[in-house]
């Protein structure tokens, strides 16, 4: 199987739509499966209001008002571990602000993207569930 680490090799920096945090993650997701999941944007968008606009159309689609609740339908929550699709509350405000999605990496820390490309950053109170 596939690590993280090994997969943040080939990632490159922040771009909205095709490398953002829930993008990250859905990268990861579809490494390990091989396979696109639903819960998952796949209306292109390239700005931070078009990603707004299409969670949102997510969010409607599924019943359900924040990433977390989206990935309480389709996978089961975990103790953090490495691997498992891993969100934090950032407290901002916004539909794509407000959860920062990444790859839990350790029980403490998760990998998400930035501008210079993946960083690992604390997730004492990240909310983890199980790929697969």
């Amino acid at each position: 199987m596939i690590t993280p680490d090994k997969y943040v090799a080939d990632v490159g920096a922040f771009e909205w739509g095709n490398n953002d945090c829930l993008m990250f993650a859905h990268g990861w997701y579809k490494c390990v499966t091989g396979e696109d999941h639903p819960s998952f944007p796949v209306t292109p968008y390239r700005t931070e209001m078009e990603a707004a606009r299409v969670l949102r159309g997510v969010f409607v689609q599924h019943g359900v008002s924040s990433v977390p609740e989206l990935f309480d339908m389709f996978f089961d929550r975990c103790d953090p571990r490495d691997g498992a699709l891993a969100v934090i509350e950032t407290g901002r405000k916004g539909i794509v602000a407000s959860h920062l999605t990444g790859i839990c990496n350790s029980k403490w820390s998760m990998l998400t993207i930035s501008s210079k490309g993946p960083v690992m950053i604390p997730a004492d109170n990240a909310m983890c569930w199980e790929i697969g």
